[in-house]
């Protein structure tokens, strides 16, 4: 029948309309996830060459640690250096204003002033996500 070819359509243009709207969000969520991603791959190098370096100590192994030591390390100090920076100017970047709900009159305005990811999850994401829960 008529009408629900109508509801179809209009339910369809909505869902398009929609996912419109999501994909700055997506786009932005992937690019802060891959940066947290990095940091976190570079952290963990970071850790295992400074096991290594303990461990050719141990071996009286000089000459590695030392390679490790002076060259190894700085370079993913400043990597990692790099990639904080990076993450700051994005988490600078996002204080754009974004509707709350674009399609209802009088709706105000908030600043998205949050990243959409981090590195740590702390007391307050725990807390959220268990009143969400639990209502």
């Amino acid at each position: 029948d008529k009408q629900s070819k109508q509801r179809l359509k209009d339910v369809q243009k909505e869902l398009e309309d929609t996912k419109q709207e999501l994909k700055p969000l997506e786009d932005r969520y992937n690019t802060e996830k891959g940066v947290v991603d990095e940091l976190t791959g570079i952290k963990r190098k970071l850790d295992e060459v400074k096991r290594k370096i303990v461990a050719a100590e141990n071996r009286k192994d000089m000459a590695t640690a030392a390679d490790l030591k002076y060259y190894a390390v700085p370079d993913l100090e400043s990597k990692l250096a790099q990639l904080r920076e990076q993450k700051a100017a994005m988490d600078a970047a996002a204080t754009e204003t974004v509707d709350v709900e674009p399609n209802s009159p009088g709706t105000p305005a908030t600043p998205a002033t949050t990243s959409l990811t981090t590195e740590v999850v702390t007391s307050k994401h725990v807390a959220e996500i268990v009143s969400q829960w639990t209502g």
